[in-house]
């Protein structure tokens, strides 16, 4: 995952929580749209600030840049960091 400046290392997600937690969802970006027409809210710290501050912005989370590769088929009962690693198609 390539994240927004200023994130660093850490990916923050967008949700709400009371008794249960959703996370939330937006129009994919051009990063993801040649998967799916959804992609989650992932903000830089700014961003983070802003959401729990209580911000309306609906731009939040749109400029987040999310890398994709295709990795090795896997079973259920799988394990290991190898599943992750890219592989070349």
């Amino acid at each position: 995952m390539i994240l927004p400046a200023g994130n660093k290392e850490t990916p923050f997600f967008s949700g709400l929580a009371s008794r249960w937690f959703a996370s939330l969802t937006r129009t994919a970006n051009g990063c993801v749209s040649d998967l799916h027409d959804r992609m989650p809210v992932v903000l830089n710290a700014e961003e983070r600030d802003a959401w729990l501050g209580g911000s309306e912005d609906l731009g939040l989370g749109a400029g987040a840049r999310l890398r994709h590769y295709p990795v090795q088929s896997f079973g259920i009962a799988d394990e290991g960091w190898a599943l992750i690693e890219p592989i070349t198609p």
